[in-house]
Order: C-alpha cells, then sequence, then structure tokens
C-alpha cells in the first residue's frame, strides 16, 4: 500500500450506479480511471468499494489540496473519464474533499 503519511488531501465520492448497470460495469468503468490518476501531480493512492444497497465508495489520496482540486476539474475534461462517469446516477451522487486532522493509524 502507499506511504498514506503523506496524504494531506482526501476525495471522497459516494454514489450509486445508474439502474441498468451492473457491478462489474461499474467496476471495469471506473477502475479503467486509474491510468488517468495515476498521471496528475500528487496523486497518492485509490481505494473502490461497494457497500450495502449498491453504495458506492471512490476514496482518493492526494499529497495535497491543491492537486486534489486541480485533478477533479480537469478529469471532467478527458473524454475516456467522461465515458467511465456514465455509469454512476448524478442524482445519487455526492463528492467531497477533506483535509486529514491526524496521522493514519496502521499496524507497521
Amino acid at each position: 500500500m502507499a506511504n498514506l503519511k503523506n496524504v494531506k488531501a482526501i476525495e471522497l465520492v459516494l454514489f450509486k450506479p445508474k439502474p441498468d448497470v451492473s457491478s462489474e460495469e461499474v467496476k471495469t468503468s471506473l477502475m479503467s480511471l486509474n491510468s488517468i490518476l495515476k498521471s496528475y501531480d500528487g496523486f497518492i493512492s485509490r481505494q473502490l468499494a461497494v457497500g450495502e444497497k449498491n453504495q458506492w465508495m471512490d476514496l482518493v489520496f492526494w499529497e495535497n489540496m491543491e492537486n486534489a482540486t486541480f485533478a477533479a476539474e480537469d478529469v471532467l475534461k478527458d473524454e475516456m473519464a467522461q465515458k467511465a462517469f456514465q455509469v454512476i446516477d448524478e442524482s445519487e451522487m455526492n463528492f467531497f474533499h477533506f483535509e486529514p486532522v491526524s496521522q493514519t493509524v496502521n499496524d507497521e
């Protein structure tokens, strides 16, 4: 796993997919964004997860808020990203940026 000690910004997207989209389609579409996200300065790591009632979470860790906000705006201009985002029901989406207030706790 990436060194999360350098995290100064956390991006959280909570969403549900469009009704006619399978979980596998969501996973495939959104994982296709990895190569795009890795190209942005300040990208550290990303985790995609699904919970109850088909609620999804996309969690992205950044080195600073400037890189996080730039990437969030700039990625919308990318054709491949636009196609990937088509699986998301925008009426069921919430997007946030957070600044950590404590260090990551782990077993290292």
